[in-house]
């Protein structure tokens, strides 16, 4: 699941398009044979096309008034998306204003709804942050009080908001049984709902990205925490029992364990296992990735081929087979000796890919193995030499190509 996003702008919003003709949405009163609601974002997005941002803006706010009076919270959040997507457009400071409209906005919301608004706005702060990296830079982090005025902030207090908010979003029980059904119109639940069937799965994915990222931490602790224990790579059951403890409480690392942790527990019991096995294949990917752990890759295809194995003769096993043909290509590409890959990485990932398509061709799993099956096929070819030679002496270019049968080489004299 994800959001339907909007990037034109820093801060990072929802947008779903309707069609309609224009029409005045705060005058008219809607047919009892269409939903209230479907005909003024029809007519919102109708001012919207014709660039008419500030009637646009004004009508969200009936939209928001009418979804507070009639208790629907997924137009609730839609309304201050869209404002905040109009503020930015036609006010000076939009961005600033935009954010401040959502975090005020967070004081009143309540129920799933809130949570999904932290996260978005943790997302907002997160776009600021890296469209104003380069004057952010010269800002000096301090232990002062933090500005009213959010163009002041420094890198450490706002990455320190976006943390503060991405954690609060999951700090909800209720967020484990609300279905991501009932916010069909943020989410878009149209291609792998029974991936992420919960607003919990969709909001911790949103963390997880964030955590995965090198911007989740400013400054380097001294001692800083390293994926090292084996258990990072152990079967789920033993995986969610593990303990990870050390002084640098901010890690990313440690956050995002703890929460693939979180995330897995939660799915163990599940009678379909595809929402636990994604979320597990992903959690081995990135510790096997960042990991420094001794025998990460005998750990890593073992725990892979034991998930293939469990789902013998099911499409999600072709996933974990994907996940396998990447490790060899991957293995491949950054091969010393370039384009003579001696050991057959490109060979295995393309055998692996080449079943995969074959047994489950309609699948999410056979999908990435085509796209996988591309990049090993894709042709490449790069020479280079010395930039000094003596005269008159040999000398020895290096040429590294892949999927290449043969080459011509002519050399000119230039001087």
């Amino acid at each position: 699941c994800m959001w339907i996003q909007k990037l034109s702008f820093p801060l990072v919003l929802i947008f779903l398009g309707l069609s309609c003709a224009p029409q005045n949405i705060q005058t008219q009163d809607p047919p009892s044979t269409q939903p209230p609601f479907e005909r003024l974002w029809s007519a919102i997005d109708s001012l919207e096309r014709i660039a008419f941002f500030r009637e646009a803006l004004d009508s969200t706010q009936v939209v928001l008034n009418y979804a507070k009076q009639n208790n629907a919270p997924q137009h609730i959040v839609k309304s201050l998306i869209y404002q905040s997507n109009y503020i930015q457009q036609i006010e000076e400071q939009g961005s600033e204003r935009a954010l401040r409209l959502l975090d005020s906005a967070l004081l009143w919301v309540e129920g799933p709804e809130k949570a999904i608004l932290q996260s978005l706005t943790a997302q907002g702060y997160l776009s600021y942050f890296r469209a104003r990296r380069h004057l952010i830079s010269s800002l000096t982090e301090s232990n002062m009080e933090v500005p009213d005025d959010l163009r002041l902030w420094t890198a450490g207090q706002l990455l320190e908001r976006v943390h503060e908010l991405f954690e609060a979003s999951l700090d909800h029980d209720f967020l484990r049984t609300t279905p991501v059904g009932q916010f069909e119109e943020i989410i878009d639940t149209s291609a792998d709902a029974w991936a992420a069937p919960t607003i919990y799965d969709v909001l911790a994915r949103k963390a997880l990205a964030f955590y995965q990222t090198d911007e989740a931490l400013v400054t380097r602790p001294a001692e800083r925490f390293y994926i090292e224990n084996e258990a990072a790579l152990a079967p789920a059951r033993d995986f969610v029992n593990a303990s990870f403890e050390t002084a640098d409480s901010q890690s990313h690392q440690l956050k995002t364990l703890r929460l693939y942790q979180d995330l897995i527990r939660f799915h163990l019991a599940d009678d379909d296992p595809r929402a636990l096995l994604l979320a597990d294949m992903s959690r081995l990917e990135y510790c096997h990735r960042n990991g420094i752990i001794a025998n990460a890759d005998s750990l890593y295809l073992h725990a892979l081929t034991t998930i293939e194995n469990s789902q013998s003769g099911q499409p999600l096993s072709g996933v974990a087979a994907w996940y396998r043909a990447q490790y060899y290509f991957s293995r491949g590409a950054t091969n010393k000796n370039g384009g003579d890959d001696e050991n057959g990485n490109f060979a295995k990932a393309m055998d692996i890919c080449e079943k995969v398509i074959s047994r489950f061709p309609n699948s999410w799993g056979a999908q990435k193995c085509r796209n996988l099956r591309k990049s090993i096929m894709r042709k490449s070819l790069d020479f280079s030499c010395e930039t000094v030679v003596s005269p008159d002496k040999p000398f020895l270019i290096s040429v590294r190509y892949r999927n290449i049968d043969s080459l011509a080489l002519r050399m000119y004299r230039v001087t």
